[in-house]
Parts: C-alpha cells; sequence; structure tokens
C-alpha cells in the first residue's frame, strides 16, 4: 500500500513537473497580460537580459503616462492565434489577440494580433530575440 501511494505522489509530482508553464505558449500570454497591465516588473521577469534593457525604458515611459493620466488596473483578454518553434527547437513566434490594454487603446469588442518573439536559454524560454 505504500509503495502504491508514493509512486502515485512520484506521478503528481511528474505531472505538475512537466506542465511548469515554461511553454512560449505561456510566456507569450503571460508576459502578454502583465505588460498590457502595466506590470512590468512581472513583465520583465519573461524577457531575455538584453530585451529587460529595452523594457526598462518602456516601463518607466508607461509608468509616468500612467501616472499623469491616472489609468486604473485592465485585466487584458489575451488569447493565442497560433505559434511556430523552430526546428532547432531554440526559438519560437507565437501570434495572439488582445482585447483590452492599460497602454492601446482598443475599440470595444475588437482585438489587436501581437507577434511575440521567444528564445530559449538553459531549457527556459524568454521573450527576447538575441
Amino acid at each position: 500500500m505504500r509503495i502504491l501511494k508514493n509512486l502515485t505522489l512520484m506521478f503528481v509530482l511528474f505531472i505538475l513537473g512537466c506542465s511548469n508553464g515554461n511553454s512560449p505558449e505561456n510566456i507569450a500570454v503571460e508576459y502578454t497580460k502583465a505588460y498590457h497591465q502595466c506590470d512590468f516588473t512581472k513583465a520583465m521577469s519573461f524577457c531575455s537580459p538584453k530585451m529587460r534593457q529595452t523594457m526598462q525604458k518602456e516601463a518607466d515611459f508607461f509608468m509616468q503616462q500612467q501616472l499623469e493620466k491616472g489609468v486604473g488596473k485592465v485585466n487584458p483578454r489575451v488569447s493565442i492565434i497560433e505559434s511556430e518553434i523552430s526546428k532547432d527547437g531554440m526559438k519560437a513566434d507565437v501570434k495572439l489577440a488582445l482585447g483590452k490594454s492599460a497602454i492601446i487603446e482598443i475599440g470595444e469588442g475588437k482585438t489587436i494580433e501581437i507577434l511575440i518573439k521567444l528564445i530559449k536559454k538553459d531549457s527556459v524560454w524568454y521573450i527576447g530575440t538575441e
């Protein structure tokens, strides 16, 4: 009985480990949600080091704009349109549909398409191209 419990526990841990959210699609969606909520600290956590430098400048600009306009929190609607991983498995493109944003004005009931480029380093997917 104890062996069965241990095997069940190992199986559950294995399944959870395999579904840790480190897919290009999940990273792209979570990054896009954070970015369009103006949660730049969270958004930058999904970026490669080079991309973080670029994002810091954007974050400073949008945070100032947010303070001036008094923009409130928005819950972005993000869905995956398609994704493609390179043959070597080190790059991915994820096309998303975005329905709400604290940064971009999108008409009610409308969406825009966003292409997110990702790279894989040390088995982890990051937003970036380098």
